[in-house]
């Protein structure tokens, strides 16, 4: 772990220029007094990109990762001189990953989601894995397809104000990906950030989607976030019945109307006492999972020492960081219910 935070500053020092000083023993101290997590989370609610603390360390630490390969890779060093690193990335991830069994017997595994996710995206639209309808229900409009642009959206998040977990099922001794849950802060609300899930249809009304509901609900109080809210299609009835047993109500907000409820969700939500403390130590970084599940964790990080992860689909390195002459265009909204004809496929 020394070795990653070492990287991190050394990584800091070298693009801003400024000094990265290692904490002393009065630093930690402060850190562990409740002077100083208060002004942590206070400063988790401002908007300013200088002052806000991060609300978890998974953004740098995957940067760090990805800038140790980019420089193995330029300078051609062997493979080992990065494997201190990986473990250092693959164990961050675990924090934040939880394991346990479905009543049926399946096994799942939640961990965060991760950019060379957008293969097993484009498997499931290529193999129609997932039907029309429950595309068209949770883009809130009739949809064919999501476009590649979008698909990166999806898997290239920054742990922070946008943050999305993916849930696997073990298939025949091979772990695949079924569903994912995100939540994104509002930039113009303190407190509240939209939400969204899907699950493919074959695990539908298995507990998969409450599950990561319960997740990214104790993910959002963890982040000082106090409601959740979602445009949610007038015939999903699954979800409008978790807005009822929610206690959800009705809001006006940018011109559309959600459902609003607050967070944490009762334990009740999720009846078994083991599975749910599971959840709850994951969502706050303390997870922990079995071997099995740590090298398919391990196996994922891998993957991402690819040039289409690494350089944005650029093999030339010398490419990395120049300015496009592109318009900048805003993020949209997790329920994406503008259903922009740009960025899924329409009837």
């Amino acid at each position: 772990m020394f070795s990653f935070l070492r990287t991190a500053m050394d990584y800091i020092q070298s693009a801003s220029g400024l000094k990265v000083k290692p904490r002393s023993a009065e630093v930690v101290e402060e850190e562990e007094s409740e002077e100083f997590m208060k002004r942590v989370a206070s400063s988790r609610k401002m908007h300013s990109p200088v002052a806000r603390i991060p609300n978890t360390p998974l953004g740098n630490a995957l940067q760090s990762y990805k800038q140790s390969l980019i420089t193995a890779r330029s300078f051609s060093v062997d493979k080992m001189s990065t494997a201190l690193l990986e473990e250092d990335f693959v164990y961050a991830l675990s924090t934040y990953c939880t394991q346990f069994t479905l009543q049926n017997g399946m096994e799942v595994l939640i961990r965060p989601i991760l950019p060379c996710d957008i293969v097993r995206m484009r498997e499931i639209l290529s193999n129609g894995e997932i039907s029309q309808m429950s595309l068209s229900l949770r883009f809130n409009t009739v949809t064919t397809g999501v476009k590649e642009h979008m698909l990166k959206y999806f898997t290239n998040v920054d742990y922070d104000s946008h943050f999305a977990v993916s849930a696997l099922v073990k298939d025949k001794g091979v772990w695949k990906g079924v569903a994912t849950a995100r939540i994104i802060e509002d930039a113009d609300m303190e407190g509240l950030a939209e939400w969204a899930a899907i699950v493919l249809d074959d695990y539908h009304g298995m507990g998969i989607g409450s599950s990561l509901l319960y997740y990214i609900s104790q993910m959002a109080s963890h982040f000082c976030l106090r409601q959740l809210c979602a445009i949610v299609h007038s015939d999903n009835y699954p979800v409008l019945h978790w807005m009822k047993k929610l206690n959800s109500t009705q809001e006006l907000m940018h011109d559309c109307r959600y459902w609003v409820f607050n967070v944490p969700i009762a334990d009740s939500w999720i009846l078994n006492d083991e599975v749910r403390l599971r959840i709850v130590n994951a969502a706050s970084g303390k997870g922990f999972i079995e071997e099995e599940c740590m090298n398919e964790v391990r196996k994922s990080v891998q993957s991402l020492n690819s040039a289409q992860y690494l350089y944005d689909g650029e093999e030339d390195p010398r490419k990395v960081g120049l300015k496009r002459d592109c318009k900048e265009r805003r993020a949209p909204v997790v329920s994406f219910v503008s259903s922009f004809e740009d960025d899924i496929d329409l009837f």
